[in-house]
């Protein structure tokens, strides 16, 4: 690819989609249609090209998992790639946004980028239209000044306890701040809520994934 053609190609400029004012997050919209019962949550790990389960419309599909297993979600430059994935994906009642870690140690700019494409691939996805649910996740005090920037009000979010009843008081801190800001009217958790946790929302047992990871 020449550099005039990487210059105007959207996957570099990542410009395609509305954002919000100041940082310029992509901005997920709330879901306008009545959302569809979830059963169960299913690792991204765990999806099949050609799935032929019978509860594949009440599956909630996560990326509560490493990072590197699905970070060529967001870098992918193949369209042909990108298109056979979301196939893949829009089987399923729903998809949540990957789950792009966000830690206290990471520079405030590595945080924002991993935030940044949490949004972009719901923004994405949504523009293929599948039913998006954003994933919400934070660092320290620092990081709710954009961990929130992009997501809808009122709306249906997923967090995940997986790894935080280890830290329990900054998981909560964040949470208490989500509740604040977003007021979701359900909050899917993936893993044990915690007791403190307020707020109407769903739990699904963490379940380690099953097969061997294909791309």
């Amino acid at each position: 690819m020449k550099s005039k053609e990487i210059r105007n190609n959207e996957r570099f400029l990542r410009n395609a989609y509305e954002v919000t004012e100041g940082i310029g997050m992509p901005i997920i919209a709330k879901n306008k249609n009545p959302f569809p019962p979830i059963d169960k949550m299913l690792s991204y790990h765990d999806t099949r090209l050609h799935d032929h389960r019978t509860e594949t419309q009440s599956l909630l599909v996560h990326f509560f998992k490493d990072d590197h297993r699905f970070e060529h979600l967001y870098y992918e430059k193949n369209e042909k790639r990108d298109f056979d994935r979301i196939k893949k994906l829009a089987q399923y009642s729903a998809v949540c946004t990957p789950d792009f870690s966000v830690y206290p140690e990471m520079s405030l700019p590595l945080q924002r980028m991993q935030v940044f494409k949490n949004r972009w691939c719901g923004a994405h996805w949504q523009d293929k239209g599948l039913l998006v649910v954003p994933t919400v996740t934070w660092a320290d005090q620092r990081s709710f000044e954009f961990c929130f920037d992009g997501l809808p009000q009122h709306a249906i979010l997923a967090v995940s306890t997986v790894g935080c009843k280890k830290y329990p008081v900054p998981f909560l801190r964040g949470y208490t701040k989500m509740l604040e800001v977003l007021q979701p009217e359900i909050i899917f958790c993936y893993g044990d809520r915690l007791p403190e946790m307020e707020g109407n929302g769903q739990s699904f047992a963490y379940k380690a994934f099953t097969k061997k990871e294909t791309m």
